[in-house]
């Protein structure tokens, strides 16, 4: 079988998941296809004239993780947020030596705080059925079996992982309605409930 094939099949299933148990699955499953020991989903919010992206889905297979929920500006001066405005896939053999000429750089905050060393990074946009970027993918330190330090991602792995990011984006956008107007209805029940006991 196929790798988009084995992919529309793990996306499509189960029908009624919850956005979040959804983005842990298609992040493992990205990690899976890619040897990645680390990734982060991000999602882009926004609020009047403020946007953001929202991390919503974060996994390390080395290092334990205690806070998974964070934003980060939606601007090119990070790396998911360049890959946010512009669409653009990125590939970094090392985050420690970005060329100064990129408008993005690495933020090492995580790795200083948690000891460890984020080498290689793959980040791709998710996008929606009208090509607008709903979501960011990134992926860290390629695992190849034999070699102790994490290796590069390879652009044959960009372009493997690439057509499903309008088929992940459009199952998201779906997920995310899904859970809004589960939480505006639970919103809209609980005030029932209460104008009843007045």
């Amino acid at each position: 079988m196929s790798v988009i094939v084995e992919f529309l099949e793990f996306i499509e299933q189960p029908r009624q998941q919850s956005l979040k148990g959804l983005l842990g699955r298609v992040l493992n499953k990205a990690r899976e296809i890619t040897g990645a020991e680390a990734g982060t989903i991000f999602i882009r919010r926004r609020r009047g004239a403020s946007e953001w992206l929202e991390a919503r889905s974060v996994q390390n297979e080395r290092i334990r993780l205690n806070k998974s929920d964070f934003r980060i500006p939606l601007d090119p001066a990070s790396i998911a947020g360049f890959v946010a405005t512009s669409g653009e896939t990125v590939i970094i053999d090392d985050l420690y030596d970005i060329p100064g000429d990129l408008p993005f750089s690495f933020d090492r905050t995580f790795d200083i705080t948690s000891g460890y060393r984020s080498r290689s990074m793959l980040a791709f946009p998710l996008v929606n059925l009208d090509r607008k970027v709903i979501g960011v993918v990134q992926l860290i330190n390629r695992r190849v079996e034999g070699t102790d330090q994490p290796q590069p991602f390879t652009d044959e792995q960009a372009d493997l992982i690439l057509p499903f990011n309008h088929i992940v984006g459009r199952v998201v956008e779906q997920a995310e309605m899904v859970e809004q107007i589960r939480t505006k209805n639970a919103a809209l029940r609980s005030k029932n409930k209460e104008l009843i006991r007045h």
